[in-house]
C-alpha cells in the first residue's frame, strides 16, 4: 500500500531502500555500550529523521548546494545524498572506509584462526584479478588453500543513474553485478562476495546472502519466530546473536555517515550562503 501511493521515484527508491534488505534502521536499538555504538545526539535525531525521509531542520536556510544546484523545496536534504560537489566531495570515501573497516573486523572474528583477514585499499595485490584489487581479502579461509575476496561498495540509489531502477529494486543489483564485471575471470580457488549498501542500509542479494554465509560459519541457527540462535546455547533464544550484534554495528556506521556528511554539509552551505547575504550590495 505505501508503496503504491509513493509514485515519486525518489520517494519510491527510499521506500525500498528503507525496508527491503536493509540494516538501516538497526541503529534505533543499539543499547551503545561502548565508542563504536555510540551516536552524539545531533546526529541521531539526524539519521532518524533520515530514516524515516523526514524534514532535517538541520538545513534550513539552505537554498543552493555547494554544487551550485538548488536545494530544492523538499526540506529532508535527499540532494546531498546524491551530490557529489560541495565542501565534502570525498563523503563516498569516507563512508566507504568506515564500512570496510567494520567488515573486516566482523571477519576477523569469524575467520580466527583460520584465514588472515587483509584489507587491500589499492596497495598494487593484483594477484587475485588482472584488473582490479579487492578491500578484504582472506586468504586460506577455509583451510584448504582457497581465497574469498571481498568488494565493498556505497551507493546512491537517488543518484540520476539509479533512481529509475531503484524504486523498483534493480539498482543494488546493478551494482552488484557492475562490480562482479571488473574482476573478470578469477583464478581457481578464489570466491569472489559483495557488501554494498546504500545510506538507507539497502543491501544487495548477494550481500544478504554473504551475511548468512557468516552466520552459518559461526555456528548460528534460525530459532523459533526467526530469532538467530547460537548452536553452543540455544537455552538463550531471546539473547542477541552474534550476527544481529554486527548488524546493529553496521547501522551504527550507515547513521553515523549520514548525519556527519549532512550535519558538515548544511553548516559549511549555509554559513557561505549567509556570508555571501551579508556582503551583498
Amino acid at each position: 500500500t505505501l508503496r503504491a501511493g509513493a509514485t515519486d521515484p525518489v520517494d519510491r527508491a527510499w521506500l525500498l531502500s528503507c525496508g527491503f534488505r536493509s540494516i538501516g534502521a538497526d541503529f534505533m536499538g543499539v543499547v551503545p555500550a561502548f565508542g563504536a555504538l555510540r551516536l552524539a545526539p545531533a546526529e541521531y535525531a539526524v539519521a532518524v529523521r533520515h530514516h524515516f525521509a523526514e524534514l532535517q531542520p538541520v538545513v534550513a536556510g539552505v537554498v543552493v548546494c555547494g554544487c551550485g544546484r538548488p536545494m530544492g523545496e523538499r526540506g529532508d536534504a535527499l540532494h546531498y545524498l546524491s551530490c557529489k560537489g560541495g565542501a565534502s566531495g570525498n563523503w563516498f570515501s569516507r563512508f566507504h572506509d568506515s564500512v570496510e573497516r567494520q567488515v573486516a573486523r566482523m571477519m576477523q572474528e569469524v575467520y580466527l584462526g583460520r584465514g588472515r583477514v587483509q584489507t587491500q585499499d589499492y596497495t598494487g595485490r593484483h594477484v587475485y584479478s588482472p584488473s582490479y584489487v579487492p578491500d578484504i581479502t582472506v586468504e586460506d579461509h577455509d583451510g584448504a588453500g582457497s581465497t574469498l575476496v571481498v568488494e565493498v561498495s556505497v551507493f546512491r540509489p537517488t543518484a540520476a543513474r539509479h533512481v529509475d531502477v531503484a524504486c523498483g529494486g534493480g539498482a543494488s543489483m546493478a551494482v552488484e553485478a557492475y562490480k562482479r564485471s571488473l574482476y573478470g575471470d578469477l583464478a581457481p580457488g578464489v570466491h569472489w562476495r559483495p557488501f554494498i549498501v546504500d545510506p538507507w542500509g539497502h543491501m544487495s542479494p548477494g550481500t544478504a546472502r554473504f551475511l548468512d554465509d557468516l552466520r552459518r560459519e559461526r555456528g548460528e541457527r534460525r530459532g523459533r519466530r526467526g530469532v538467530i540462535e547460537d548452536e553452543e546455547d540455544t537455552r538463550n533464544w531471546w539473547a542477541q546473536s552474534w550476527s544481529g550484534g554486527w548488524r546493529q554495528r553496521i547501522s551504527v556506521v550507515v547513521a553515523r555517515n549520514v548525519a556527519q556528511m549532512l550535519l558538515m554539509r548544511a553548516r559549511v552551505d549555509y554559513c557561505e550562503q549567509r556570508g555571501a547575504a551579508a556582503m551583498a550590495p
